[in-house]
Parts: structure tokens; sequence; C-alpha cells
């Protein structure tokens, strides 16, 4: 059940406007959050692909790779998390490339191979439509913005396949904007994109530190959905968010009492 805190029900500032959304977690769930194991199997993927081109006399043995693959993209996902700069994990792919001779695949031609694993393992509750289509029957300008090392090549696909890509004209992915969450610079962006003020546009997200934390910062309401599931001490349980809810379906009725929305 959603949460609206006393404060902020009263702390009437601004007309809601418009709603920025996180996208894993928040739009769409996985089937499977063994990281570690689907990883392994993107590895495997991408193996497969340079393997089918041609290349394979080029590559070390499978385990190996696939080692070299999980620490790189170890060392970037610790970066990211240092620094806040978003860059794709394309960028590992052509020093790849070089050190093993690879002279004729470009990167770009390795992503969906590489990403098409992850496919199959999301979707997104029934109530996730429906939900968006409330909001922008009542002229509500709504978004996305992901902390992801995949471009929109790989997630756009998926948001059709889902049925909600229409539903979101402004979308923007960390890794092609160079910042994560909860870096300001991304909200602004995505802000410049729908052309409101942060105080009228709220952001659903299923993170305090990342998506709650971060529009807090620029000026905008922050609301976390929470995944029952995940134990507390991954997130900053110090940041306060100004609602909470468990199903995107309960949203614009949040929004209602968060804005004291009349619409």
């Amino acid at each position: 059940m959603f949460h609206v805190s006393r404060i902020t029900r009263y702390a009437l500032l601004a007309m809601l406007r418009g709603v920025l959304f996180d996208l894993g977690s928040t739009l769409q769930e996985y089937r499977n959050e063994d990281w570690a194991a689907l990883n392994i199997e993107l590895s495997r993927g991408l193996y497969d692909y340079i393997e089918e081109r041609g290349y394979g006399r080029h590559l070390p043995p499978l385990d190996e790779f696939i080692e070299m693959m999980q620490t790189s993209t170890q060392e970037r996902w610790a970066e990211a998390q240092e620094t806040m700069r978003g860059r794709p994990l394309l960028d590992l792919l052509q020093p790849m490339f070089d050190s093993f001779g690879i002279t004729d695949l470009q990167p770009e031609e390795c992503l969906l191979p590489w990403y098409g694993r992850v496919t199959d393992n999301i979707y997104i509750e029934p109530d996730v439509r429906p939900a968006l289509e409330t909001l922008r029957d009542r002229g509500l300008k709504l978004g996305l913005v992901s902390n992801t090392s995949w471009p929109a090549a790989a997630h756009d696909p998926d948001l059709e396949r889902l049925g909600i890509i229409d539903l979101l004209p402004c979308r923007f992915y960390s890794c092609e904007v160079g910042w994560e969450k909860p870096a300001p610079r991304i909200f602004h962006v995505a802000l410049q994109c729908l052309d409101l003020p942060p105080q009228d546009v709220a952001f659903v997200g299923d993170f305090l530190r990342y998506d709650v934390k971060g529009a807090q910062g620029v000026g905008m309401k922050g609301i976390l959905k929470k995944v029952p599931s995940r134990p507390p001490g991954l997130d900053d349980q110090t940041v306060v968010p100004d609602a909470t809810l468990v199903h995107i379906g309960e949203l614009p009725k949040v929004l209602e009492e968060l804005y004291d929305d009349r619409r």
C-alpha cells in the first residue's frame, strides 16, 4: 500500500505537470535477478556471436573469456559508482578486439547478440500501461531516466515489445547522457525534454540513493517504488521519499494525494 508523508501532502507549492520514471524494477521487472548468472549468459552470447562471425580462432577458451568480461564489467560498474559517469559497455569491445587481432568486426554489430539474453528476462506487470495511460490522459508529460550501460538501441525495442514506448516520448539512458543518477545533469536533460520546471515533476524509482535522492536534489518530488525482496542494506535508508508505493498501478492515486490534484 502506498504512503504519502503528512508534511509533503500539505506542501502544495507546485502543480503536477510531468512524471519521470526509472526503468529496471520500476516500469519493467525481471524474472530472474541472479545477475551473476545472467552476466555469464550475456558473455556466452557475445562469445557465440563472435564465433559465428568467423573469429573463433582469435578468442581464448570460453571460461577465460567469461572471466575477462566479468572483470571488465565489474570494474566499469565500480567506476560508475565512484564517478557517476555513464559509459556504454560497448566501449569495452574495441580494445578487446584489438588485443585479439579482430580487425573487421564492429562493436555496434555485437550489441543485440550480447544484450539479447536480457530480453527474455524482462516483463511488465499488467497495471503498468493502464497507469501510464491514465497519467497521459490527465495531460501529464511522461519520460524515462535509467542508469544503464546499454544504449537506446537495446532498450527501446524492449519497450516497444512491452507496449509502452509510445507513452514515454522522453527517454534517457545514462550511458548515452554521460552521467548516472543521482548526478543532477541527467535529471536536467530529462526536464529539458519535458520542458517543465522540476517543481512540477515527480520522479518514480526503486532506489532511494539514486532515484529519490537525485530527484529531490534538483527540486522534484521523489517517489519510491518499493521492492519488497530487496534487503534494506542495499540502499541508503537515511533518504526520505515524498511517497512510497509497491505497484505502478497505485501511482495515479499517490499523485492525487501528493499534489492535491483535482483534475
